[in-house]
């Protein structure tokens, strides 16, 4: 059991190193990969999540292209570990904005009205990940 843990550090510590190759890696194994383990895979994700908003506005659109391949292509643990954990749920609110505004909750948005069709599970997770970053969005508008 110490080995699993071990392991899973070791994927996440290599993940959140801040730097473009590394997350474009850790991307690319999460996404299009099919070798890593369920808590691999999760331990990734927690990595590449690792970072400043900045560093992982190049994967936000990347993301909503995905979703209906990885739902439609992975298991669903997998797939929901996926769509789940690299929401771009840490996000920056610019002063003088309101959240409704927010590029990644208007991206959101769209997704979701032009993917009517999409696997109700999948829909689901994404709008209750909307709703985790809308609040996160509404709590930096409060101070």
């Amino acid at each position: 059991l110490g080995d699993v843990y071990k392991r899973q550090g070791h994927a996440t510590a290599l993940a959140a190193r801040p730097e473009p190759a590394v997350k474009a890696a850790a991307w690319q194994d999460a996404v299009e990969g099919a070798a890593l383990s369920n808590q691999l895979l999760s331990a990734t994700i927690v990595g590449f999540t690792t970072a400043p908003a900045a560093l992982l506005a190049p994967y936000v659109e990347p993301y909503f292209e995905c979703l209906r391949s990885v739902w439609d292509n992975r298991s669903i643990e997998i797939s929901s570990r996926i769509v789940r954990g690299l929401f771009p749920l840490a996000q920056d609110l610019a002063a003088g904005t309101i959240p409704e505004q927010h590029p990644v909750v208007v991206r959101t948005d769209t997704w979701l009205e032009a993917n009517i069709d999409a696997p109700r599970a999948l829909r689901r997770i994404i709008v209750e990940q909307r709703s985790h970053l809308l609040r996160a969005l509404t709590a930096q508008a409060r101070h």
